[in-house]
């Protein structure tokens, strides 16, 4: 019998037409963005260059003004975080719209840890060493947070992936902050040529693990959810407005700390960024156990609620100036304020729409991110009136709670492992 021809390739296949772009390979194994969010958040931390540097060489030769300059530059580069996030849905690098960007992150930061290791104190060095960290960190976290909802979405696994990720960066800031006085009495050449060894290390990372198997292909960017549509949509506003509240019922431990270390003496002032790193990854770890057993719905109302009252708690605590009280208060709050943290970016993965999920993600991200400053701003123009910020602060943790009956059941009806119905 003959052998039936098989039909000719069609000519819509992607590859048959030389001017059409291959769609961009989704995100691959989530491990290799927890690994860069640990190493990133190590490498731009203070004890690696910005103790030092600032402190020392900038503000001896140039005075503080160069230093508030510098600074700025960062919060330019930061400003800049939407333009990142739309470039990295929409142009792909290196065939990926994730991991190519965190790769050449990472070629980015140890090429410029090492010129500043190998220049040292040069004016011209420091500037350039200054913008480019600040756009690298920018970049990478568009390209982490980016990955997280489209991995999370894909596999229903954003609240695990949350809590991984506020987890390492805590834990990051944790092992860093007692090395600050180590590398702020070392050499530049030495804390520069850590951070590029670890910047590197992440290069390594990013080539060796990034491949997870995957050959299927998202759509392409274009066919995606349009940005007009999802500022539209009703999982965009009522998302910002549970953000919102939620950013303005959290803890500005800056302002806190100088009233506490009236209670506890200096060395609880020194201490406080454990203070609130280790109580914070702790929540992690609990929301790890919790996302899995209760729909997100539940999760962020208790979370809010919870700290709602715990500053209630901590208000009277401060008040009566019981040093044991005042222990549980700050410990019971920021315990709290971790896991609203987890759960608040828990709802960002899920929100931000396919296709766009890296906009999507940064855009309700800086919401919560802008009415925190805005609480921040606020608690130091109150002065001693700490109580009355706490009131304030607990007073919109419970409004947040209500108005998560404004999230779409579906966005937040789920447990992690569950899909959300067609």
């Amino acid at each position: 019998m003959a052998e039936t021809p098989s039909p000719p390739p069609s000519p819509y296949a992607p590859g048959i037409i030389s001017e059409e772009r291959t769609p961009p390979r989704p995100a691959g194994r989530a491990v290799v963005f927890l690994l860069a969010t640990f190493l990133i958040t190590l490498v731009t931390s203070a004890p690696f260059w910005w103790g030092w540097a600032m402190n020392s060489w900038v503000v001896t030769s140039y005075g503080r003004g160069m230093r508030d300059w510098a600074v700025s530059i960062t919060t330019a580069a930061g400003a800049l975080t939407l333009l990142w996030a739309y470039l990295s849905d929409r142009i792909p690098v290196w065939g990926t719209r994730r991991e190519g960007y965190l790769l050449l992150c990472g070629l980015t930061s140890s090429i410029t840890w090492l010129a500043l290791a190998l220049l040292g104190p040069n004016d011209i060095a420091w500037v350039a060493a200054v913008v480019l960290v600040s756009v690298v960190t920018s970049v990478s976290r568009v390209a982490i947070t980016g990955a997280l909802a489209e991995i999370g979405q894909r596999r229903a696994a954003t609240g695990r992936l949350s809590a991984a990720n506020v987890g390492l960066a805590r834990l990051a800031l944790l092992v860093a902050s007692p090395l600050a006085s180590v590398f702020m009495a070392a050499p530049l050449a030495v804390s520069a040529g850590i951070a590029a060894g670890l910047s590197l290390a992440l290069v390594l990372a990013v080539m060796t693990l990034s491949d997870d198997g995957t050959r299927s292909q998202d759509p392409h960017p274009a066919a995606a959810v349009t940005i007009p549509t999802f500022l539209r949509s009703r999982t965009f506003w009522s998302s910002a407005i549970v953000l919102a509240l939620a950013g303005l019922g959290s803890v500005p431990w800056q302002n806190i700390a100088p009233r506490i270390a009236k209670f506890w003496g200096s060395p609880a002032y020194l201490n406080l960024a454990s203070l609130d790193y280790g109580p914070a990854a702790v929540a992690a770890i609990v929301y790890l156990f919790v996302c899995r057993r209760v729909p997100l719905r539940k999760v962020l109302r208790f979370a809010l609620l919870a700290q709602g009252i715990a500053l209630f708690f901590f208000k009277g605590s401060l008040e009566s100036g019981d040093q044991g009280a005042l222990a549980i208060g700050a410990l019971v709050l920021a315990v709290c304020d971790g896991f609203v943290s987890v759960a608040t970016f828990d709802l960002v993965l899920r929100a931000a729409p396919r296709g766009r999920e890296a906009f999507g993600a940064i855009l309700l991200g800086g919401v919560g991110s802008i009415f925190q400053t805005l609480k921040s701003i606020g608690g130091r123009s109150l002065g001693e009136s700490v109580g009355v910020a706490a009131l304030l602060a607990a007073a919109t943790s419970i409004a947040a709670a209500i108005a998560v009956f404004l999230l779409p059941r579906p966005l937040v009806e789920t447990r992690d492992g569950e899909h959300a119905p067609a």
